[in-house]
């Protein structure tokens, strides 16, 4: 049986995630002078959401345009459910970063000795720059400036628990041996990104499992807008790449088109021609409304190369992943898949959570894009809260003393993990988790109604009660199981977030409520615990007149 012993740690910060938001983090904790943990499940750097991206961000970079111009581009986006201090502290932290991230060893793309900047649906001016080597040419020089400013890794280990009393004292976790590690730190900062992997379609890393929601939820902390999932409109279907992205900005700018099995053009077909109207909650939905019509091809929709000018197809080709790169006018298979959580843990100015001591940065947070998120925004959003969410938990240690996590919290941590260990039945994990993902991807995903979202919560109770049935025959198992209750926890914040919220607004869209409802739903729908059940409720939104 499984915790098999324990180990203590002590740090100052403690930071849970090795993607880019955890890596700033641990960085800005330790120029502060903290003794900085950074404890990830998969390799602090590697196996992440940063590390899989394209590698591009957005900032103000042209005499043209201005913070103004992109604080409304992205409450545009948001449909204004946005948290407004988070938005304008975005706009502004953007454009140090290029300049700060240098200074951290990484390399964006130039051109005659200028930023290479181009252009992205949804956003007024051109703001796109590029890293060298895409995603990892982020996370792997800020994990070579982690180590050498003393930062310690703890790899593989997932975080299970968050220990608080009046304010955090830290957290506990276990590895694929089956020891236990007990973290005692002065502040923690979670950093663990998204909930990709609750659906059967995703762009997302293998570890985007929502683990951090849950951990946050559990220890009593606040979240928001659970409901607002965005999915990525295209991805490519062919053979076992078919969730690997192809940027949306080819379609359209590019001469590319969508085509149905009909051969009609859906981006004219939806009205979406002008760039700045063909956002991916909109795009999303028209791919995958002819999809669930019908006027699919295989399940799929058409990218159609066959206008693309020689020029516009070499252009286009790095973006293309190496499986579908051609120069030919080959057509490629498409659909949506989940690509970002907006909703999440709720934080103020300072990335502080509702708990005392305990911090939060990257897309495990809600409040900065609303009802939608902006192409390019994601990576900008993790540096920039990134490292203020470090750089205060830094100070914040600086201010308390350390409460021990006591022998008692210690036990019943290990008694729990220890009633998991001890399940023994016939239920399959493996077969559990991809009914969950199904169960989302079709009743809780791009297009939602009462009775949909009714039967997945249905499901989802159904799935949970045979968590009991399964049979744990090792540490694998244990942790398997562990992050499908985490998922499980996840998905249900989700539907019930997507039944209250009764009109449609950015990427959440309700057939049986097709309207944006301004005046009874300009609001964050709040997501909290109470006697181990979720409570729902909702903010109104006071906008500026």
């Amino acid at each position: 049986m499984f915790p098999n012993e324990w180990q203590k740690i002590n740090t100052d910060v403690l930071v849970i995630g090795g993607g880019g938001a955890g890596l700033m983090a641990a960085i800005a904790a330790a120029q502060k002078g903290s003794k900085v943990l950074l404890a990830s499940y998969s390799r602090v750097g590697y196996s992440n959401n940063t590390a899989i991206a394209a590698g591009y961000m957005c900032v103000v970079t042209k005499p043209d345009d201005s913070m103004q111009a992109y604080f409304r581009d992205v409450m545009s986006a948001g449909c204004l459910i946005n948290n407004r201090k988070s938005v304008e502290l975005l706009a502004v932290g953007a454009i140090n970063q290029i300049y700060d991230l240098e200074q951290l060893g990484v390399s964006f793309v130039r051109e005659d000795g200028e930023l290479a900047v181009a252009s992205v649906p949804g956003h007024s001016y051109p703001r796109r720059v590029f890293v060298v080597n895409k995603g990892l040419g982020f996370t792997i020089p800020l994990r070579v400036k982690a180590e050498s400013l003393g930062v310690s890794f703890l790899e593989g280990v997932l975080i299970t628990r968050l220990i608080k009393g009046e304010s955090i004292k830290g957290a506990m976790g276990i590895n694929n041996k089956g020891v236990l590690f007990v973290i005692e730190a002065k502040a923690v900062v979670i950093a663990t990104g998204g909930l990709g992997q609750l659906y059967s379609n995703t762009s997302n890393a293998a570890r985007a499992t929502g683990d951090g929601y849950a951990l946050a939820y559990k220890a009593g902390a606040t979240l928001q807008d659970m409901e607002m999932v965005q999915f990525y409109p295209t991805a490519t279907t062919i053979g076992t790449t078919k969730q690997v992205l192809l940027y949306e900005f080819i379609v359209g700018e590019e001469g590319a088109f969508i085509r149905n099995s009909k051969n009609e053009d859906i981006i004219q077909k939806y009205g979406l021609t002008n760039p700045m109207n063909r956002t991916r909650d909109k795009l999303a939905r028209a791919m995958m409304t002819e999809i669930i019509e019908k006027r699919h091809i295989g399940g799929s929709l058409l990218l159609d190369l066959s206008n693309t000018s020689d020029k516009a197809l070499n252009r286009i080709q790095q973006y293309l992943p190496k499986q579908v790169r051609t120069h030919s006018r080959n057509n490629v298979m498409m659909t949506p898949v989940a690509h970002f959580q907006m909703g999440g843990i709720s934080i103020d100015d300072n990335c502080r959570t509702s708990i005392d001591g305990l911090f939060a940065a990257g897309e495990v947070c809600g409040g900065t894009h609303g009802a939608n998120r902006l192409g390019g925004n994601s990576l900008t959003e993790i540096f920039v809260f990134g490292g203020k969410a470090g750089r205060k938990a830094g100070e914040e240690f600086m201010k308390r003393r350390k409460s021990g996590i006591t022998e008692k919290e210690i036990d019943t941590e290990c008694q729990s993990i220890h009633s998991l260990s001890s399940n023994r039945g016939d239920c399959q994990l493996n077969e559990l988790k991809s009914e969950l993902k199904t169960i989302m991807w079709g009743k809780a995903g791009i297009i939602r109604n009462r009775q949909s979202l009714n039967e997945a919560l249905v499901d989802i109770k159904r799935i949970s009660e045979s968590l009991n049935k399964t049979m744990v025959m090792g540490p694998k198992d244990l942790l398997d199981i562990i992050i499908l209750g985490n998922m499980l926890t996840v998905s249900e914040m989700v539907v019930r977030s997507a039944l209250m919220r009764n009109e449609s607004r950015g990427a959440h869209f309700r057939v049986d409520y097709p309207q944006q409802n301004n005046e009874q739903w300009l609001s964050n729908v709040i997501v909290s615990k109470k006697h181990q059940a979720i409570i729902l409720s909702n903010t109104k939104i006071q906008v500026p007149s």
